[in-house]
């Protein structure tokens, strides 16, 4: 999800029927696009599973912080995907 903060808030839902659909590519690029136009933006993924903390700029998150110029750090990574798992599911 994406959230998008203009005097009028309009959020997106990305969604797609499995993974590798390129989900997290649109969401980064919308992202980035949103904040470059000066945009306020803040994305959510609930829910990352593969999650290797030893190389989180790797991961789904770490893409969609690094669209938002945030670092992809454990505090930042845990913000933006509360349930993490380390298994591929």
């Amino acid at each position: 999800a994406i959230y998008c903060g203009t005097k009028m808030t309009q959020n997106y839902f990305i969604t797609a029927t499995g993974t590798g659909q390129g989900k997290t590519l649109i969401t980064a690029a919308l992202l980035y696009q949103l904040r470059m136009k000066g945009k306020n933006v803040s994305a959510s993924k609930p829910v990352i599973s593969g999650l290797d903390l030893a190389h989180p700029e790797l991961c789904d998150s770490g893409v969609l912080l690094r669209a938002m110029a945030k670092p992809a750090n454990p505090e930042n990574i845990a913000a933006l995907s509360p349930w993490q798992f380390t298994a591929p599911l």
